[in-house]
Order: C-alpha cells, then sequence, then structure tokens
C-alpha cells in the first residue's frame, strides 16, 4: 500500500469510532463498562483530547480491518467531536460497510462540529443522545449517489441543527425516517440554514417517509410536528406519514 494511500486511510480512521452491529446490541452494550460491541472500533483506539474532545484515531486502520466495522459508536467521555476530521479525498477510500452512529449510554457529547462526515452517504442510522446541543453545518451532507432509507433519532435537548443533514446532489434522497425525542412546540428556531438540503429545506428527503415525536410534550404529537414540516417550502406534501 502507497504512503499516498495510508496517510488518507489514516486520515479517516483519524475521527470515526465505528460500532458494527445490529441496533439491539448497541443500545444495549454499554450497560457493563467491560463490554463493547462485537464489531466496534476498540475503544481505547480512540484519540480524545484532555477536554474530552474527540480529534482521531490512536493508530492506522488496514483495510481488512477497517471493513469489519459498521457503525461508529462514540465512548461517552467525549464531549465534542472536532471539525474536519476527515477531508472530502479520503472519503474516495471510506468503506462503505459504515451505516451507523450511535454514542455509548451516559454520554457526555454536547456538539458535533461543522464538516465531521462531510461527504459521506452510507450511513443508515443516526441515534444522537440526550445532551446533544448542535450539530453543526456539513456534518453529514452526502455528495455520492448512494441512496439509503436513513433514520434520525434527535433528543429533546436539541438546540440547533445548522445545515447537518443536507446535500448538493439533487439525485441524493437519503431521509426516511425522522424521530423526535420530547420535541414540545414547533422547531422553527433550532433548524436553519437548510438543516435536510441544500438550495432546497429538505432536498434530502425520500419521497415518502415516516415522522415521529417520541414522547411528546404539550401535546405535541407526531401529527402536529408533520402539519409544521408541511408549512416550509420543499417538504414533500404527498408521501410523508406521521406515526
Amino acid at each position: 500500500m502507497n504512503k499516498k494511500l495510508i496517510k488518507t486511510i489514516a486520515s479517516i480512521t483519524c475521527g470515526l469510532g465505528i460500532v458494527a452491529t445490529i441496533p439491539t446490541i448497541a443500545s444495549s452494550c454499554c450497560d457493563n463498562e467491560n463490554e463493547w460491541p462485537i464489531n466496534a472500533i476498540p475503544k481505547d483506539l480512540y484519540d480524545i483530547d484532555e477536554n474530552g474532545a474527540l480529534i482521531g484515531l490512536k493508530r492506522i486502520i488496514s483495510l481488512d480491518e477497517w471493513y469489519s466495522y459498521n457503525t461508529m459508536l462514540i465512548p461517552k467521555n467525549v464531549t465534542q467531536i472536532t471539525r474536519n476530521i476527515f477531508t472530502e479525498d479520503a472519503f474516495q477510500f471510506f468503506p462503505n460497510t459504515l451505516t451507523q452512529l450511535r454514542f455509548e449510554e451516559g454520554s457526555k457529547c454536547k456538539i458535533i462540529n461543522c464538516d465531521f462526515a462531510d461527504g459521506y452517504s452510507f450511513w443508515e442510522y443516526m441515534e444522537f443522545p440526550e445532551g446533544m446541543e448542535t450539530i453543526e453545518g456539513g456534518a453529514f451532507c452526502a455528495y455520492g449517489d448512494n441512496i439509503n432509507n436513513t433514520k434520525i433519532s434527535l433528543p429533546s435537548t436539541i438546540k440547533l441543527i445548522d445545515g447537518a443533514f443536507g446535500t448538493d446532489n439533487i439525485e441524493i434522497h437519503n431521509i426516511r425516517f425522522i424521530e423526535w425525542n420530547g420535541l414540545g412546540t414547533d422547531p422553527e428556531t433550532l433548524l436553519v440554514d437548510y438543516p435536510f438540503g441544500y438550495n432546497n429545506n429538505f432536498q434530502n428527503l425520500c419521497s415518502t417517509g415516516t415522522i415521529k415525536v417520541k414522547n411528546p410534550k404539550n401535546g405535541y404529537t407526531s401529527e402536529k410536528l408533520l402539519a409544521w414540516f408541511k408549512t416550509l417550502p420543499g417538504f414533500p406534501q404527498t408521501g410523508w406519514t406521521a406515526e
């Protein structure tokens, strides 16, 4: 393997903590401090600075090893994920086996900085923890031609989603399920700068999908969120339902 490729893979691996596991395993894997999902990048590979920022991984992961992981599980002591951990060029070598983003139970992570996984379009499930407050612009923008049925699960603590799940490719329509925990009002102050699109607020949505408000507050149901979304430019007027 040439040095340029090794360097590129190192830059890729330097920030993603990945867990390959089915959802039930991932959600229960952290009850025991000594347990970690079988297909996860080992917890001790994460490079976390003294302030709790995830800044990379501690060693190069070979392609053979890298392809054995499919989920990123962020350790609970990470307080933020730094920006630009992965460059756009690095994604040409990024394995498409990575499909899930999860956070360890008890996560302290409050912010995902911009351009964290910018350009990677193979996510199928992203579950953000309670306590997460900000997901910055470009964090999960997709540029490829892959189409997934992506589910996004948002916490009640979110304060800003700034263009985080957008795309500038009109052929990409990845997001099919949006779940929002503990929502109690229209999220007009939270979703800014084309949260699920680029030139269009909802360009990245599939033509059909599902909205769910989990543990609603103030009687704010899934139906109310869907009705509010439909008032916004670009949201599909048919094809999306409330669960």
